[in-house]
């Protein structure tokens, strides 16, 4: 069996973090624009496709500092546990997908010890997600924080759990 999982709100509680790195280089993040791929919505945020690069950017560099200081294990949730069990009992059936820059999703799955190597996908708005599924596999678990996943996950043959989060994270 397949395993595929987004990476922000299923592994880690990332969105007061990801929000805080954007405060850092100046850019007040809308909520609305959380599970979105930045193109999306920082380029209206900033004024131009060029300031939206160079601020996404230096985001990303801030974010990956973050992560890498501790910040992935403080903000673990309980399904990188479970998606580090499924890891190791099915090497190689696991992947992740996300809406998150390449570097700062490799930081978070490396700081949970999870494989960096099987981020399939990045920077990929979650109704791009069916295609990616159906790459993968013709059947499988997609697991998502976002109920939209359950969509992409559907079309592509998949079954679908919904990784439901409150905020913040509360054990």
């Amino acid at each position: 069996m397949k395993w595929c999982s987004d990476i922000d709100g299923v592994l880690v509680n990332s969105r007061h973090l990801v929000r805080e790195a954007y405060r850092k280089v100046g850019v007040n993040m809308p909520d609305e624009a959380w599970g979105h791929p930045w193109q999306m919505w920082l380029p209206s945020v900033t004024g131009s496709l060029e300031n939206a690069r160079k601020a996404h950017s230096e985001k990303t560099l801030v974010y990956v500092d973050v992560i890498k200081a501790g910040a992935a294990l403080e903000n673990k949730l309980p399904y990188a546990d479970i998606l580090l069990s499924l890891e190791t009992m099915f090497p190689g059936d696991v992947t992740y997908v996300t809406g998150a820059a390449k570097d700062a999703a490799e930081a978070v799955l490396e700081a949970l010890s999870l494989t960096p190597g099987a981020l399939l996908a990045s920077s990929v708005s979650t109704s791009e997600r069916a295609a990616i599924l159906e790459g993968i596999a013709s059947t499988g678990v997609y697991i998502d924080d976002r109920i939209d996943g359950q969509a992409p996950a559907r079309e592509a043959g998949w079954k679908f759990i919904w990784a439901r989060q409150e905020w913040p994270w509360t054990q």
